[in-house]
C-alpha cells in the first residue's frame, strides 16, 4: 500500500457487502488522505459511504476479519471454522470471508533472476472530481510491470483479475504482498496456491518490505499522474497505459545497468 496516502479512520467497522466472492468495509464519516482534505465519493456499484479503508495493516480493530496464520502447505487451524478438522484449500477458496496470513519470506534473500519474486500493491490515482484505485504486479528482479488495472472500488475482484492474467504464461516462485484484506482473502490466494507459488507477506507496518512497488508508485505519480489532470477513469486508463508501456520498454534503470525492465525480464539466461 502507498503508506503516505492511507486512510486514517478511527473506529472503522467491517461490514460484508453482498456479492459473489467479495467483501468491503463501510466506514462512518469522511477521512482525509495523506494530509489532504477528504476526497469526494465516487458514484457507482461497489463504492459505499464517503470513505473507504482497505485494511492494509490490521491493528486489531477488525475483529470480524481476524486472519489466521499457518505454514505454506498446511490448512488453517481447526478453530478457523469451529470444526474438529482443518479447513481444506478448496473450502477456503469458496468462503469469501476466509482470510489467511503468511510469514515474510524475503529477509536476506538474494534476488538473482526474473520470476523469482513478484509483488503487488494498491494505490490511488487522483481525478479532477475524485479518485480511482490502481493495482499493479511487478517482477522484483527486472522491475517489469507484469499487469495492472484500475477500479472504482477496493473489492478483491480486480486484484484477482490481474493476478490471473499474470499467471497465464509465467509463474513466480514467491509472491509478496502486504496484509491488505484483498490479498489475505481466499479469493486472491487460491490462484497462487493452485500454481504452487509460495506466498509471502510484509510484516505489520513495514512498508519497506515491498519497497520496489513503493518506488514504482513514486515514478508513476511524479512522472505521469502529477503532470496530468485526469478528468475521467477513461483518461486515467489511457494515460497509465501509455506510461506503463514507456516504463517497461523505454525507461532505463540505473540499478539494471541502464537497461529497460522489458529487456532484462525477457533476456535469454
Amino acid at each position: 500500500m502507498d503508506h503516505s496516502q492511507t486512510f486514517p479512520v478511527v473506529g472503522a467497522v467491517p461490514v460484508p457487502i453482498a456479492g459473489p466472492g467479495t467483501s468491503q468495509l463501510l466506514l462512518p464519516g469522511a477521512a482525509g488522505v495523506g494530509g489532504e482534505s477528504a476526497l469526494p465519493g465516487i458514484a457507482g456499484s461497489g463504492v459505499y459511504g464517503s470513505s473507504l479503508l482497505r485494511g492494509a495493516k490490521d491493528d486489531g480493530r477488525i475483529a470480524a476479519q481476524r486472519l489466521c496464520s499457518g505454514s505454506q502447505e498446511g490448512a488453517p487451524p481447526a478453530s478457523f471454522d469451529g470444526s474438529d478438522g482443518g479447513v481444506s484449500q478448496t473450502r477456503l477458496s469458496l468462503n469469501p470471508l476466509a482470510h489467511r496470513r503468511f510469514p515474510y519470506l524475503l529477509k536476506g534473500v538474494a534476488i538473482v533472476r526474473p520470476n523469482q519474486v513478484w509483488s503487488t500493491d494498491i494505490t490511488y490515482i487522483r481525478l479532477r472530481g475524485g479518485f480511482v484505485f490502481l493495482a499493479a504486479m511487478m517482477d522484483w528482479y527486472s522491475r517489469y510491470v507484469l499487469t495492472w488495472d484500475l477500479s472504482i472500488s477496493l473489492e478483491a475482484d480486480f486484484c484477482v483479475a490481474i493476478l490471473e492474467r499474470a499467471l497465464e504464461d509465467q509463474r513466480a516462485e514467491i509472491f509478496n504482498t502486504d496484509q491488505g484484506v484483498q490479498f489475505t482473502s481466499a479469493q486472491f490466494q487460491a490462484p497462487l496456491l493452485a500454481a504452487q507459488v509460495r506466498v509471502s507477506m510484509d510484516g505489520r507496518g513495514r512498508a519497506f518490505d515491498n519497497i520496489f512497488v513503493e518506488r514504482l508508485w513514486r515514478s508513476v505519480k511524479y512522472e505521469e499522474v502529477y503532470l496530468k489532470d485526469y478528468r475521467t477513469v477513461s483518461e486515467a486508463r489511457d494515460g497509465l497505459s501509455r506510461y506503463f508501456s514507456f516504463y517497461n520498454g523505454q525507461r532505463i534503470h540505473q540499478s539494471l545497468d541502464y537497461r529497460t525492465p522489458k529487456s532484462v525480464h525477457f533476456a535469454t539466461p
